[in-house]
């Protein structure tokens, strides 16, 4: 079972039950969860996670951001519940006609009928009892219950047909729709308070990461192993791939596209995505300082001269093209460096 994370971009109530709409149609989704403040949708199930994101593309901007495998959570026996104790609701009259002292004051008078004012507007969590035998009838319930406004988190036991809604939403109505489907009763209604807002702490200085995505490839010649290399490789964005031939097992890291990899290697071979995961980029130590080597001090070089007075004839002229005059040339036999004054 697959647990995937995938940031969307819903600007509309319209295209949000377009995309609840289209996830709750794929076969062996057993919860959805979106944070409507973010844009992030969690999907657990035994799902295809690219072919769900290439849906999604076309309704909105659609990108995974983790996948990770989650074991299904062990069932504890229940304990035995003690015999039910009934409670009725205590009005302020005894007798439904009485009147009282409140209603001096107030603009509603005493009926039969009578109105109860909630102040505060909280959460409900709906645990629905369904009886749901095909996958037709199921993919119904999840498309019907996805189009309420209000709702964020969806989760369906297919074992025993319990469906648990969350979210502020009116859940007689949504059970009203549901009997024409199929039987639904309410099981529980409770009210759920929203977790309570911790200062956050100060950010440390950002870290730059990558995804790490590791694929399952059917490769068994050299041929396609070598196209496999060559068509990862053509992304940009890969900033490394390695590939273990025995458990035929692909690692990728960089911002790359993964949906649009597992396409392209679809073509050539058996593809599927394991995991997606952050990875953060290995932190640089400082180079320790190496030290300076002492620098030699300099030594001038001055030239040989054959002749101590520039003007004093030298025999060397006597087989030269130049003769001695004031415009003279100096020839030097080390090559050093010359100074003329």
């Amino acid at each position: 079972m697959l647990k995937s994370v995938l940031q969307l971009s819903v600007h509309e109530e319209r295209i949000r039950k377009k995309v609840w709409a289209t996830v709750s149609k794929f076969s062996g989704v057993t919860s959805i969860t979106m944070d409507d403040k973010t844009g992030k949708m969690t999907v657990v199930g035994e799902v295809d996670v690219p072919v769900i994101v290439k849906k999604l593309r076309k309704i909105c901007n659609a990108e995974i951001v983790t996948v990770e495998v989650v074991k299904p959570p062990e069932k504890k026996p229940e304990p035995e519940k003690p015999a039910e104790i009934v409670a009725f609701p205590v009005t302020h009259f005894s007798y439904p006609y009485q009147y009282h002292s409140s209603y001096a004051n107030s603009y509603y008078q005493p009926c039969d009928n009578y109105r109860v004012v909630v102040e505060e507007s909280n959460t409900c969590k709906s645990v629905l009892q369904l009886s749901v035998h095909e996958e037709r009838i199921r993919k119904k319930v999840w498309a019907t219950v996805s189009k309420f406004s209000g709702v964020t988190s969806i989760t369906m036991d297919d074992k025993t047909g319990k469906m648990t809604v969350v979210g502020e939403v009116d859940v007689p109505v949504i059970v009203k729709k549901l009997r024409k489907i199929c039987n639904a009763e309410i099981v529980t209604v409770e009210v759920v308070k929203p977790p309570e807002k911790k200062p956050e702490p100060e950010k440390p200085a950002e870290i730059v990461a990558f995804p790490k995505s590791v694929l399952q490839l059917s490769v068994h010649e050299e041929r396609i192993r070598k196209k496999v290399w060559a068509t990862v490789s053509k992304f940009s964005g890969v900033t490394s791939i390695a590939m273990d031939d025995k458990t035929g097992k692909m690692t990728v890291v960089g911002e790359v596209d993964v949906p649009i990899i597992i396409k392209k290697l679809r073509k050539i071979c058996n593809a599927e995505l394991v995991t997606v995961e952050v990875v953060k980029a290995p932190e640089k130590k400082p180079e320790p300082e190496k030290p300076t080597p002492d620098k030699p001090a300099e030594m001038v070089a001055f030239p040989v001269m054959h002749f101590n007075n520039p003007y004093q004839y030298h025999s060397s002229y006597a087989n030269s093209y130049y003769q001695p005059c004031d415009n003279y040339r100096v020839v030097v036999e080390e090559p050093n460096t010359c100074v003329v004054m």
